[in-house]
């Protein structure tokens, strides 16, 4: 379709009509079905000079390109007028390039014949990210701006889940956050306080992190001096909480008789410190996470049903449902990174090809979550701390290949950045091997104590790199997070 006159392009191909959008699609369609609802594109991911609108409810035909005209008109210079266009039928949804100049990327595969769109697939035009939203029917707003990374509601994009922790925070309950381990739990926890209760204490625990119901009761509700042998008196988490919120992660483990403790809190707000009978009160709104399945938890005796019912559930997808929030969750990861690092987060997304974010929106997210992107946040980090700034583009490249090799879009993503082969094969870490497994050896395996050695041989290392490839070369293995009994 390249070089088509304006005519030809805007003519509709062969079987490809306004009522049947789909039929040019074949049989991948009709095993698709009807997704139901309203649906939508989200824009996950623009380059940092190209305002527009972060989403756009789709309805009959919707023109992506850089003209006015267009029905979301994106100034991204590298978007044609007209570049794609997604239609609307009979509860279905086809996208087709409308010849633009650089083509239009669906799931990673250049664009030639109309083809039908599922949930969560994502469409690359220009430098723009795009991810299609088959059921957005919760989405109130007809467009947004563009604010991922620090936006009213935090790292999120995804419609359906914005509003839900809307709604959330409206009921004024205490909350139970739903998910499988890694979804980003906390960060919606932490949009819930900046929604509803901004400025105030945040504070948050890991059950899992109590070494017994003792040591639980102590930490949630405080100690008084004398209630057991040298104990200093403390305030607790509620107390510390007051006014604001309190996150418990991991709540089934929790001691039963402790999650009765808490739930008589939240239905009076009224508690006492281990070893005194004064009653206390706090205004704390209780989040509580599990990564269990609420009804098999209740009836395996991990999960008390009555605390349940005191709550507001909110489930959260895992990643592979809300791919728009990869993108913002790992630019938040990544200004986090850089302000550690001493680092401009500004010039750090620069840095970054529009191609490894689609990669990384591409992922399977199998194993992959959000400490994943906060660990390839700091990764990109590391590696452009030691690296001088005219060459932070085929540094971040590095990283992205290395964690994404197989990625459909790997080879045309070296190709933009001049590296065939993934950088690690020539990396500074790799070049000294020797002298570092030489280090390990003379340290005893300290990260700190090697990073200062090394350092005075003149080999300017981080001891967060140093474990990364110390790992990747089977010398030193992390440590197993402990599983709850």
């Amino acid at each position: 379709m390249v070089g088509m006159g304006r005519r030809q392009r805007d003519t509709e191909p062969p079987g490809f009509s306004e009522t049947d959008p789909m039929s040019a699609a074949g049989e991948l369609v009709r095993a698709a079905g009807d997704h139901g609802g309203a649906s939508a594109l989200a824009l996950a991911w623009r380059p940092a000079d190209v305002p527009a609108a972060d989403r756009m409810r789709l309805r009959g035909r919707v023109r992506v390109g850089r003209a006015p005209t267009a029905s979301w008109p994106i100034a991204d210079r590298r978007l044609s007028s007209a570049h794609f266009e997604v239609l609307i039928g009979g509860g279905k949804a086809a996208v087709r390039d409308l010849g633009s100049r650089n083509g239009t990327f669906v799931n990673g595969v250049r664009l030639g014949s109309p083809r039908p769109l599922l949930d969560q697939d994502v469409i690359r035009a220009g430098r723009c990210v795009f991810v299609y939203v088959a059921d957005a029917s919760t989405m109130t707003l007809e467009v947004g701006v563009v604010d991922g990374a620090h936006g009213m509601a935090g790292p999120f994009h995804s419609a359906v889940l914005l509003e839900h922790v809307a709604d959330a925070v409206r009921t004024g309950r205490h909350l139970l956050l739903e998910g499988e381990t890694g979804v980003g739990k906390e960060l919606v926890a932490r949009a819930v306080h900046r929604l509803g209760h901004a400025g105030r204490p945040f504070v948050a625990h890991n059950c899992a992190a109590f070494a017994s119901s003792e040591d639980a009761e102590t930490a949630l509700f405080g100690v008084v001096r004398g209630a057991f042998t040298g104990v200093e008196p403390r305030a607790g988490l509620l107390e510390r909480a007051h006014g604001g919120v309190l996150y418990l992660d991991e709540l089934p483990n929790l001691p039963l008789r402790v999650q009765r403790s808490l739930l008589r809190f939240a239905e009076d707000g009224e508690y006492a410190r281990i070893g005194d009978a004064t009653r206390r009160r706090a205004q704390v709104r209780l989040l509580l996470g599990t990564n269990r399945p609420v009804a098999a938890a209740v009836d395996g005796g991990v999960l008390a049903h009555d605390l349940v019912a005191r709550t507001h559930r909110l489930f959260v997808p895992p990643l592979g449902r809300r791919r728009a929030d990869v993108p913002s969750i790992f630019l938040a990861g990544l200004t986090l990174e850089a302000l550690r690092a001493g680092l401009d987060p500004e010039s750090c997304a620069a840095a970054l090809n529009s191609d490894a974010v689609e990669a990384m929106t591409l992922s399977d997210f199998e194993g992959h979550n959000v400490r994943f992107l906060q660990d390839l946040a700091a990764a990109v980090c590391v590696r452009l701390a030691l690296t001088p700034v005219e060459d932070w583009p085929r540094m971040a490249a590095g990283v992205f290949l290395e964690r994404f090799f197989g990625s459909p879009v790997l080879a045309r993503y070296a190709q933009a950045v001049g590296a065939v082969e993934p950088p690690v094969r020539v990396s500074p870490y790799e070049a000294n091997r020797e002298a570092i497994l030489q280090a390990y050896g003379e340290c005893g395996g300290s990260l700190s104590a090697m990073e200062s050695a090394l350092r005075e041989r003149g080999l300017a290392v981080h001891r967060r790199w140093l474990a990364e490839f110390l790992d990747r070369w089977g010398v030193r293995k992390r440590r197993a997070r402990r599983k709850a009994p």
